[in-house]
């Protein structure tokens, strides 16, 4: 296919600029952390949890991604929660540290444990 039928074709179609998961995830996390109450002296899996859970259900798939992989989310806010960093930082780290435990292979034990933490 030629470049002028392939935009013929595609120049229709709506781009989505969020359009990947990737993205989406970090832009999720980052503003549930603008909405942070104060600072924490130790990992606000808390905050975390009660912010996600309360995600409207127009934001779709993410709000169900976040809460059936609470458990990696989890354990990336306490691995990569460091109070010393500066605030701004702390999207991109836990965006980063969750989306490699989500995608890594998981034993039996591992996923038992993922689906009694998930959250509904």
């Amino acid at each position: 296919m030629q470049w002028r039928q392939s935009y013929t074709l595609c120049s229709g179609m709506p781009y989505e600029l969020d359009a990947h998961p990737h993205y989406r995830a970090w832009e999720t996390l980052r503003k549930i952390w603008r909405r942070r109450p104060t600072e924490f002296a130790k990992a606000p899996v808390e905050f975390f949890e009660s912010s996600v859970v309360s995600l409207p259900k127009k934001t779709g798939y993410m709000r169900q991604f976040l809460c059936e992989n609470w458990r990696d989310l989890r354990l990336a806010i306490e691995q990569s929660w460091n109070a010393k960093d500066p605030p701004e930082y702390v999207p991109f780290v836990l965006t980063t540290t969750f989306l490699n435990l989500q995608s890594r292979q998981k034993n039996a034990v591992e996923r038992v444990l993922a689906e009694q933490e998930k959250l509904t």
